[in-house]
């Protein structure tokens, strides 16, 4: 199933996290350089065709849930467009040309500064507005939870105004504590860095009015970005590194076991600006293949923004049999994708740095 089709956004699920970590400027550098050439760069084994090799993980949202939550804001929309169709102070046409300029932005600190803009010029003004259209958030706040499937509804969180919300889906739970270290393990027999055969596996897609762009830097960080603007437009980036770990060839094939030992960084933000019709972001990652270990979907539906950003260091570990070759060589995916209807933005970008990528064989217990 393709990650993007239209009136489809993939998503989600959440791994445990520890501490922040401190910010990865020099990452952060590289993310610049790379969105203002605008051009694919530090690319490995570009040649070689992987896109198969990694079965995409399923979603947990439903492929409408867009439209559902659309078709239920629409009276909200509607109500406030009318109190704008009066605005005589030009706000909501100077709101909706700043709202445009973000698809002119080329990295994440210029789009915090735009974004602050709008904050400070704009935030009385849609305030006053939305006090006028009588918009009652209760009502419409429980007919959105109850348009989630049961699975979703405890884990949607609103905006303190304007029906912002974010919402997660998964087998992880956000705040679980790490699981306990393994027992004693015999000496490995052999280790390998999974970073020193590492590959990238790419994906892009974009419909009318959005970019994503994709890179692997330096063999150790993934880029993701996506953006959507007037007058609309679906952005999907996703990559992903595996490691070209053979069995025979890298390990022996044989009885001993793998244990797989991963530590990394995630930095994400995205960011959902509605100029009065449905704005939708998200981001996530994976440490294993057949799920997202955390993803989040960012919802402006009427007006305003929502935004969500992180920065985690996490950690997973596995010991598996030298027969399930997919998982030793999986490592890590992140991606961001971004949808707008048709006088919105919504972007994000993620930056998943591996700290440690560490393959061992032991002795069965």
């Amino acid at each position: 199933m393709k990650p993007i089709a239209p009136l489809l956004l993939l998503l989600l699920c959440l791994c445990h996290c520890t501490k922040q970590h401190e910010k990865n400027t020099a990452g952060l550098t590289a993310f610049r350089s790379y969105t203002e050439k605008g051009s694919r760069t530090l690319r490995l084994a570009d040649s070689i065709d992987r896109s198969k090799e990694f079965p995409p993980p399923p979603s947990p949202f439903p492929a409408d849930l867009e439209e559902r939550i659309g078709e239920i804001v629409k009276p909200a929309q509607e109500r406030l467009q009318a109190v704008f169709s009066k605005d005589e102070t030009g706000m909501y046409k100077a709101y909706l040309r700043d709202i445009e300029r973000f698809k002119e932005l080329k990295s994440p600190e210029e789009s915090g500064k735009a974004l602050e803009h709008i904050k400070a010029t704009y935030y009385t003004f849609i305030k006053a507005a939305w006090k006028k259209a009588a918009i009652n958030e209760k009502e419409y706040q429980l007919k959105i939870i109850n348009a989630l499937p049961e699975n979703l509804k405890k884990n949607i969180v609103f905006d303190p105004e304007f029906l912002g919300f974010k919402i997660s889906g998964g087998a992880r739970k956000p705040d679980q504590d790490p699981p306990p270290p393994p027992p004693p393990a015999p000496e490995p027999l052999k280790c390998v860095d999974g970073k020193a055969t590492i590959f990238e596996v790419p994906y892009t897609e974009r419909i009318v009015g959005a970019s994503a762009t994709t890179m692997l830097e330096q063999g150790r960080a993934l880029f993701v970005t996506s953006l959507s603007f007037p007058p609309g437009g679906i952005a999907w980036a996703r990559n992903l590194a595996g490691t070209d770990v053979t069995i025979p060839g890298t390990f022996a094939d044989d009885k001993r076991l793998i244990r797989i030992k991963k530590q990394f960084e995630w930095r994400t933000a995205a960011t959902a600006i509605s100029g009065g019709w449905v704005s939708v972001a998200e981001t996530g990652y994976q440490s294993h293949w057949w799920n997202w270990d955390f993803s989040i979907k960012v919802v402006a539906p009427v007006i305003w923004f929502s935004e969500f950003k992180a920065t985690w260091d996490l950690g997973y570990e596995e010991l598996v049999e030298k027969r399930y070759l997919l998982n030793i060589r999986y490592g890590f995916a992140t991606y961001t994708s971004a949808r707008t209807l048709p006088i919105a933005v919504a972007n994000g970008w993620s930056l998943l740095t591996i700290r440690k990528w560490e393959l061992c064989e032991e002795e069965p217990q």
